[in-house]
């Protein structure tokens, strides 16, 4: 019963986020994926799948570029890809072109954002499309409240003064 649980799940949709992820020289920003199949490895077979293109990639932005991008995997075969936004001067033709190439045996659609080029570049033109998530530092504790004043004692009466009787 536990297998078929097991097997069952592995066959079932699942979503992926991935803030970014590096594969073979390929980083990867913000991966979201809907997919029908893949299992419990579906998250290295897409990076994987988009890694072997390095060299196409690659050559999209000598000069280093980002892009915004979705395809779609029908068959293990990418049936549809788009470029959204480019940042930096890469060719969205090209860029297309190598998404094309990629085979996998996963279906269902990922979007994300792919470094071209070289890396330092690449990542400024990435930074843009993705900005970096701000660290968040815990806050400043409050000033501990000052302690309330003192309460003064009641003045002591006058003494009676007078001529020594």
């Amino acid at each position: 019963m536990l297998l078929l649980l097991l097997v069952w799940s592995a066959l079932a949709g699942m979503t992926l986020n991935m803030e970014t992820v590096a594969v073979n020289g390929v980083e990867l920003r913000a991966v979201q994926c809907e997919l029908n199949s893949g299992g419990l490895l579906a998250s290295i077979g897409v990076v994987a799948s988009v890694a072997e293109q390095k060299a196409a990639l690659d050559a999209c932005a000598p000069a280093g570029a980002a892009a915004r991008v979705g395809w779609t995997w029908k068959d293990g075969k990418v049936a549809e890809t788009s470029v959204q936004r480019v940042e930096g001067t890469a060719q969205a033709s090209c860029i297309q072109a190598a998404l094309k190439r990629t085979v996998s045996g996963i279906d269902g659609v990922c979007q994300a954002v792919i470094l071209l080029g070289p890396a330092e570049a690449a990542a400024k033109a990435a930074d843009v499309l993705v900005p970096p998530v701000p660290v968040e530092l815990a806050p400043e504790p409050a000033p501990a409240p000052e302690p309330p004043p003192e309460p003064t004692p009641p003045p002591e009466p006058a003494k009676k003064r007078g001529i020594g009787l």
